[in-house]
């Protein structure tokens, strides 16, 4: 909740148009926050909500907010952080979302003065093209004969086996796909061939399927 007297033609929100927003405009102008009890917003857990767009706005804007605001921070805070996202989309097989990553780098070093020219429609559009796209399963049965509960938490010694290994990236692979949350643990897809990754809100999922050469590419 803003107070409209902020909204001045020249104290406008930045166009991020998606994620960071809300964030740039309440560091800019709010010193204290007020706390209304009993006052609240429910939705969707975010867990589970991964939409490809999210990792190029996520990682553009989260950039240009410590450009602005925290400034001190590492570079190889920066780049250690990226490499962690981009290793947990490259175990979840989502490879088109590591290029997003990228580009969301990318775009955030082309400056200011490219990035106010743009047309964030047009733009959202071509990002949307890039990424994946959450279907209804193509067979009903799929889930019941496929789901993996992956609630379970993983081990320590497995987690540093699936991380060398980059999820059994050179081993044989395990021929039956799975089903699993969107949000769940990367390392119980270790040694998958195919899955598909669910959004329980919306009952659709992404379809990815394990490429080597995609994880060299990636990598080196």
């Amino acid at each position: 909740c803003i107070p409209l007297s902020l909204a001045a033609p020249d104290n406008l929100p930045l166009p991020f148009f998606i994620h960071g927003d809300d964030v740039e405009y309440g560091l800019r102008n709010f010193k204290y926050v007020l706390q209304l009890n009993g006052i609240c917003v429910w939705h969707n857990t975010f867990e589970n909500k991964r939409p490809s767009n999210l990792e190029y706005y996520d990682v553009r804007n989260h950039l240009i907010l410590n450009s602005i605001y925290r400034n001190r921070i590492s570079l190889f805070r920066q780049i250690l952080g990226q490499f962690k996202r981009s290793t947990a989309l490259i175990l979840r097989m989502r490879y088109r979302d590591v290029l997003l990553n990228i580009r969301g780098i990318d775009d955030f070093l082309k400056g200011p003065k490219w990035w106010a020219a743009q047309d964030i429609e047009a733009l959202h559009l071509e990002i949307l093209k890039s990424g994946y796209e959450y279907l209804p399963f193509p067979d009903e049965s799929i889930f019941e004969r496929y789901f993996l509960d992956a609630s379970a938490p993983v081990g320590k010694w497995k987690r540093l086996k699936c991380f060398l290994t980059l999820n059994g990236a050179v081993f044989p692979k395990k021929r039956q796909p799975v089903v699993v949350a969107c949000g769940s643990n990367p390392f119980v897809l270790y040694r998958r061939k195919r899955a598909w990754l669910w959004d329980p809100a919306s009952d659709k999922a992404i379809a990815v399927r394990f490429s080597l050469r995609q994880v060299l590419n990636m990598y080196f």
